[in-house]
């Protein structure tokens, strides 16, 4: 092993006759440079790399060592499975942004992943359901995604960025006193990969079963709830039918704190298409669907099967919505269980 990382580090060494700060030692060095080790944690480098990275070494692995790398605040990204991390000392009215380098790989990178590890900082506002306050976004991408704030722990999404050259993640962050924190990892992934999501969707659910939840569920430090003016695709690696189930509070649209109304077919002032007819101009309310079904309402069904074996649901927002100034609604978004049914009708999305 300390020959391997001798003559790796030689290679590196060698990078300068290559054009390209990365491109060189990943022609150099092939696919196994930057893969991901340690279940995710590190990727795959020479060790003089990881000391220029300031890394921490957590294993061998086939090239050198897997190494833990950190970036924060106008710093640059050029490592897979790195981390995007608050800085030490997190204040209001500030902005914290870091650039993402694609690493050479044969064919390109296609797509990043961002894992919200940590993510806690001022939801949107409950009135509007907006983020006024504090704001998470990606600039320079193919196609960017919503801009998102609030409670995000363990949430992700996928970052379409084949042909992008000038990639940031940026933090902004308002004039509130609150306790901030984020700590995102950044995945690479190549187009090659079995592994990219399916176009058009913002998350990727590659397990048979899980949970699937809004932005900001959950938040009980501060009176937000989940966005407006969303819209995007959860997709899953099989079509196969689904069964959801209830995880948690369940509340999408204009309903009463006290209500009992159920299923797809919510309460009297909405109609099956989730519309509110209470309002003089008939105002959408918040879904989610699935199989050409919507549901929206203060709870979900406690059991629902696709009839049809299907690939992804959506979740949408209105850019208004009936109800938000009343402090005795509740908008608490969604938590629901999955699990794929695919017996003899499940198809590979690949």
């Amino acid at each position: 092993m300390e020959s391997s990382a001798v003559v790796c580090s030689v290679l590196f060494a060698l990078v300068a006759l290559v054009p390209g700060p990365t491109e060189g030692l990943g022609y150099l060095l092939g696919r196994s440079y930057m893969e991901p080790c340690e279940r995710g944690a590190g990727a795959c480098m020479t060790s003089l790399e990881c000391g220029l990275q300031r890394g921490q070494s957590l294993g061998s692995c086939s090239i050198g060592v897997c190494c833990r790398v950190e970036k924060t605040c106008n710093e640059v990204i050029n490592f897979n499975n790195t981390f995007f991390v608050h800085p030490a000392d997190v204040r209001p009215s500030s902005s914290c942004s870091v650039a993402v380098e694609k690493k050479w790989v044969p064919g390109g990178i296609c797509q990043l992943k961002l894992d919200f590890l940590e993510f806690e900082t001022v939801g949107p506002s409950f009135q509007s359901g907006m983020c006024l306050h504090d704001t998470f976004s990606v600039a320079g991408a193919d196609k960017v995604p919503p801009i998102i704030c609030g409670l995000n722990d363990r949430q992700h999404m996928y970052v379409d960025v084949r042909n992008a050259r000038n990639i940031h993640l940026m933090m902004n962050l308002g004039l509130n006193v609150t306790n901030r924190r984020w700590k995102i990892k950044v995945s690479q992934i190549p187009c090659y990969s079995p592994r990219l999501a399916p176009p058009d969707c913002l998350q990727y659910y590659e397990e048979p079963t899980g949970y699937i939840k809004s932005f900001n569920y959950g938040n009980i430090h501060n009176d937000t709830s989940y966005q407006l003016n969303l819209r995007y695709r959860m997709c899953f690696r099989e079509t196969c039918t689904v069964q959801l189930n209830q995880l948690g509070s369940f509340g999408l649209g204009a309903q009463s704190a006290g209500g009992d109304s159920a299923n797809q077919i919510t309460d009297v002032a909405v109609d099956t298409d989730c519309v509110n007819h209470k309002s003089n101009s008939a105002v959408s309310s918040a879904y989610i669907a699935i199989d050409d079904t919507r549901f929206c309402g203060s709870r979900f069904l406690r059991s629902y099967e696709t009839t049809n074996p299907v690939s992804s649901m959506t979740f949408q927002s209105p850019l208004r919505e009936v109800g938000r100034d009343d402090p005795n609604r509740k908008f608490d978004g969604f938590m629901v269980q999955y699990r794929q049914n695919c017996g003899l009708r499940g198809n590979n999305n690949r």
